[in-house]
């Protein structure tokens, strides 16, 4: 679930508190001026320093050449985790969900001594190359949202002991990584699976899910006997993830989504409903534009909020929303 900055009202002032376990950050705002029908909302954007990362990859026998361009551009993306200063563990499991396999269900994939690679191992890309081999043998019947679920819901479980010591409750950030050429066919809903991405985990986590699928504009050529990832892609947008092609380039694939874990994408709530052709956002000193779709933010009316999407993601910096107030 995308998380958020809460809204305190005390005395005709506004209080924007940062949800978690420290003392928050907390920024008075005023009123501005005298004009009732007018308002500025003002954030600081919460510091992100550690993110537990799993990649459900399909295993089934037509994975192969998606599992190489895996492991062969993995570097982009650990080389953003890494510059970012990062605290990231990221680990791998398979949509297998079979009984009797030796890591489905959701348990992580742990070769030799490692079960995730993080960011004080020497050679984190080579380790996760190895945990990311996870071979073509799995089922066919793929349930990704089936594995992340019991990934993170079954850690306490006995055979769970490798997830136990690779998730981190208090981790700012979790990630749940997508690859497939079949749509999920997990037992659990679609809603209720992004459900549990919204509302499964504390308040202060921000939770994203990300889709390497076949989408339906890709070449027919590229796509020969895949089906469309739809719910995958559904668990991306509902979380504002990357949701990306197997046909993409796999290297800028992953880059996007280091840069999502270095600096994701942060939802405002706004404290009044907005003229949405109003809206201004501005970080950092400069001003964006806010609409529907297609602008570096955009407006969710049904959060009532503002989610920045292509705006760079610095810790501590401050933001404010500017709008006419609807119906004043």
């Amino acid at each position: 679930m995308v998380r958020y900055i809460i809204p305190l009202v005390f005395n005709g002032c506004i209080e924007w508190s940062v949800r978690g376990e420290e003392p928050p950050t907390v920024v008075p705002v005023g009123v501005p001026g005298n004009e009732p029908d007018s308002w500025i909302d003002d954030y600081i954007l919460p510091y992100r320093e550690t993110a537990d990362i799993l990649f459900i990859i399909d295993d089934s026998g037509s994975m192969a050449d998606e599992q190489t361009a895996l492991r062969e551009n993995f570097t982009p993306m650990l080389e953003t985790m890494q510059n970012s200063g990062l605290d990231y563990r990221v680990a791998v499991t398979t949509t297998d969900v079979t009984l009797g396999v030796s890591f489905g269900q959701g348990r992580l994939h742990t070769v030799g001594p490692h079960s995730f690679a993080h960011s004080l191992q020497t050679n984190p890309v080579g380790i996760f190359q190895g945990l990311a081999d996870v071979g073509t043998q799995g089922s066919s019947g793929e349930r990704g949202g089936d594995a992340a679920w019991a990934a993170i819901e079954l850690r306490t479980f006995p055979g769970y002991e490798a997830n136990l010591a690779w998730y981190r409750p208090n981790a700012d950030q979790l990630h749940f990584i997508f690859i497939s050429d079949e749509d999920d066919q997990s037992d659990i809903g679609q809603q209720e699976f992004i459900q549990w991405l919204w509302h499964g985990f504390p308040e202060e986590k921000f939770v994203q899910a990300h889709a390497i699928v076949s989408q339906p504009e890709d070449d027919p050529d590229c796509t020969f006997g895949f089906a469309i990832g739809w719910r995958y892609s559904d668990y991306a947008k509902e979380t504002d993830g990357v949701d990306y092609s197997l046909c993409d380039d796999w290297s800028q694939t992953l880059e996007d989504i280091g840069l999502q874990t270095a600096g994701p994408n942060p939802e405002l709530v706004l404290s009044h409903n907005p003229v949405v052709e109003s809206i201004e956002l501005e970080a950092d000193g400069i001003t964006y534009e806010v609409c529907d779709d297609g602008c570096p933010a955009i407006y969710r009316p049904g959060r009532n909020s503002v989610v920045m999407l292509e705006i760079p993601y610095v810790g501590g910096t401050e933001v404010h929303v500017s709008y006419q107030v609807a119906g004043s």
